[in-house]
């Protein structure tokens, strides 16, 4: 018989159940087994089981029967019954010498309860392989992978580095390893390994990449290294199905990189053309960083808008109540909208005279309205005691007045504070704000 006669014979065994001991089985020569392997291969599990039970009573010792019913009932579905039977072809095995047939057996059960999601005893026998051979690659990665899994990050660490010692090339193992190191908060460690997967000519352009790429991208950002972030992550928008969520992680990455005119660019560009759930995500950052630049009636409607998307989609509860009263009087964004509308409101409210030396600050603005002072607070949230205390010293230095001054803020001032006369301060907020404004812009 020819060398490549064997070959494709040996071949063809193996491909029956995925595993080299039937090499061990082919040369016995018996026609039982080439029968078994057959039906095995077809599918036909239910007579591999009942052509096996007539001859395990006579070969109670044969390790090959019993790893046949393990393999049937695994096609079954069966798996305690196939674990049970793989376990006695591990035992009667044990006595044989060729540590290969063992060897092959003990990563077939172990791979079975790696599929019961058993990971103490699959590790259990990949330990019995790796006690013949130490550095079967394929043993160490399924412990580390399952050790991963598993959450238990030092143990899954040493069986990564391990392999790597001897296949440094395997970039999935080194991949691996940096998911490791992002979870114990070694970060440039992970980094390293991610750059040597990316700078690697054997990284092919795959989900496997893509996914690289992303952990990538996440591991500078956490180093706060954002410009390597947003280059390494902007061409995976060009991948559609990797887009929303791309784009999600570059408008975090330039908030933190405190980019916000491009973070209003992206947002703006791309909140019609995303999910529900991302376009409340957007309109969240969106709401955030409008806020932050104190436009305030436009920070408030998007976090209204998002909370019309998603109600429990972190704060936005809590932030629409606490803004109820602006989001259900639109008049109110005269008070807290572009300043064009202020300088409205305070025309009507100066009606019919009108406002004298009108003085812009960071959140108030103050006018004259014939004989008296008046402050216009422009911030939604409770004046403190430093503005105050502003307020009455402005309206002397400035205004020459020593009167008592009229202050409009919605969610009112603070109390008690040291230093503030409040005497000297005519308050007019909440319901009675509201009314004054409905009633001046009717």
């Amino acid at each position: 018989m020819s060398t490549n006669i064997i070959l494709f014979i040996v071949l063809g065994a193996v491909a029956l159940c995925g595993l080299g001991v039937f090499l061990y089985f082919f040369f016995k020569k018996d026609n039982f087994y080439q029968k078994v392997e057959l039906l095995l291969k077809n599918g036909e599990f239910q007579k591999v089981l009942s052509i096996c039970e007539k001859r395990i009573d006579s070969q109670p010792h044969d390790f090959s029967i019993k790893y046949y019913m393990g393999c049937a009932y695994e096609g079954l579905k069966n798996f305690s019954s196939a674990i049970i039977y793989y376990e006695k072809a591990c035992i009667n095995a044990s006595a044989s010498e060729d540590d290969a047939i063992k060897s092959q057996l003990f990563t077939k059960t172990a791979e079975l309860y790696r599929k019961m999601k058993k990971y103490p005893a699959a590790i259990g026998y990949y330990a019995l392989v790796l006690d013949k051979a130490p550095n079967n690659l394929k043993a160490l990665y399924a412990c580390g992978e399952m050790l991963y899994e598993d959450k238990n990050y030092v143990k899954a660490k040493d069986y990564f580095e391990k392999l790597l010692v001897h296949q440094p090339e395997n970039l999935r193992a080194r991949f691996m390893l940096a998911k490791i190191y992002v979870q114990v908060k070694s970060l440039q460690e992970a980094a390293e390994q991610l750059e040597y997967i990316y700078s690697s000519d054997k990284l092919s352009h795959d989900v496997f990449r893509d996914n690289v790429t992303l952990l990538l991208g996440e591991v500078y950002k956490g180093l706060k290294n954002y410009q390597k972030a947003i280059d390494v992550l902007k061409p995976l928008m060009e991948n559609e199905s990797l887009f929303e969520n791309v784009l999600i992680k570059l408008v975090e990455i330039h908030i933190l990189f405190n980019r916000m005119d491009e973070v209003l660019v992206l947002i703006n560009k791309y909140l019609n053309s995303v999910s529900r759930e991302n376009k409340c995500e957007l309109l969240y950052y969106l709401g955030t960083i409008n806020f932050k630049k104190e436009i305030y009636y436009q920070a408030i409607k998007s976090w209204n808008d998002a909370y019309s998307l998603n109600e429990n989609y972190r704060d936005l509860r809590d932030i629409t109540y606490k803004f109820a009263k602006i989001i259900h009087n639109p008049k109110l964004e005269t008070l807290y909208g572009e300043p064009a509308k202020t300088d409205m409101l305070i025309e009507k409210l100066c009606l019919p005279k009108e406002p004298v030396k009108l003085m812009r600050n960071k959140h108030f603005w103050s006018y004259k309205c014939g004989d008296f002072i008046y402050f216009l607070y422009r911030a939604p949230f409770t004046v403190p005691a430093n503005e105050l205390m502003e307020m009455t010293d402005l309206s002397i230095k400035e205004y020459r007045y020593s009167g008592s001054i009229t202050l409009y803020s919605l969610f009112g001032m603070t109390n008690n504070a040291d230093g503030v006369n409040y005497k000297s301060i005519n308050l007019v907020s909440d319901n009675d704000l509201l009314a004054l404004v409905t009633d001046k812009l009717r």
